[in-house]
């Protein structure tokens, strides 16, 4: 957790993203996408359903990715 932390607040000079999309054990779907621009982090959550794939959640947090930083 230490070496993940120190890595998300080394200095860059573009958009930084992190993504993950989970299923949970209920069988529920979801993605989360977390960036950075200079020094604010912002987050997003998203609850997809009960009929989806991890592959699912994990292409739609990419595209969320890529969305922010066009």
């Amino acid at each position: 957790m230490e070496a993940a932390k120190k890595e998300a607040e080394l200095p860059r000079p573009v958009l930084t993203v992190f993504t993950d999309g989970p299923r949970l054990d209920s069988g529920a779907c979801r993605y989360a996408v977390a960036w950075k621009r200079g020094n604010r982090w912002r987050g997003q959550k998203v609850h997809m359903a009960y009929n989806q794939e991890a592959y699912d959640a994990e292409y739609a947090a990419i595209v969320r990715a890529l969305r922010i930083g066009a």
